[in-house]
């Protein structure tokens, strides 16, 4: 192991916390074991999962910060904009504004915070929200049901999720507002997909406001009733 560290010019404990998942591999490091070890890059990810599964890009960005440690990129609705051209782009990455959590799991480099526009997810997300979430490399890491961000060449969407690969080549994408339909997409039209296991938002509302407006329609059933009674 010393060997091969001093070879690729990182600490035997920087190799170590990577090997056990506790830093975030980077690109510079990829390029640096590839030629280490004299194979092209490309050689990491050739052996991606079957190809009507597979989201893996021939490279993965990911940003840390000094320590090594990986960051939450911050896209906002224009630099999310950008994702469907520059995605897979490590420079795209290397100015956004990041963030960290103390959670461990966040700092492996994997998470984003998009910023979500539109309200076909209302009242479950609202318009400017910010969803953190990981990049998922495998249509089978779809969770049923579940919010995900969908990225294709029309854009970005968030969107409930249900998997039907297996039997049209298809993901169907649901609304939580019911004033938007149901449709369906291709897997080769979709070019990632991000998983959402958090919410940032800034849309307190009132509830005591909607409860109210509740109770007097319940009041008003009630009255009616008794009217025609």
């Amino acid at each position: 192991m010393k060997d091969f560290s001093d070879k690729l010019g990182y600490s035997r404990q920087n190799i170590y916390s990577i090997f056990n998942g506790r830093t975030a591999l980077t690109v510079e490091m990829l390029i640096s074991i590839s030629k280490a070890l004299d194979v092209d890059v490309s050689y990491f990810f050739d052996s991606a999962p079957m190809a009507n599964t597979s989201l893996m890009p021939s490279i993965v960005p990911v940003v840390v910060d000094k320590d090594g440690n990986g960051c939450i990129v911050m896209l906002d609705i224009k630099a999310a904009a950008g994702l469907p051209y520059y995605i897979n782009d490590p420079e795209y990455y290397r100015n956004l504004p990041t963030f960290s959590l103390p959670e461990f799991r966040y700092q492996k480099g994997d998470y984003y915070a998009i910023q979500v526009t539109g309200d076909s997810m209302h009242p479950t997300i609202c318009n400017q929200d910010w969803l953190i979430c990981k990049r998922i490399y495998n249509y089978t890491d779809i969770r049923e049901g579940y919010v995900h961000i969908v990225v294709n060449s029309d854009g970005v969407v968030a969107k409930r999720l249900l998997n039907r690969i297996a039997d049209r080549e298809k993901i169907v994408l649901q609304s939580d507002n019911e004033n938007y339909t149901t449709y369906e997409e291709h897997v080769n039209n979709i070019i990632a997909v991000y998983k959402a296991e958090a919410r940032i938002t800034f849309n307190l509302s009132n509830q005591f406001k909607f409860i109210d407006i509740i109770n007097r329609i319940e009041r008003l059933e009630h009255a009616v009733k008794s009217i025609k009674k």
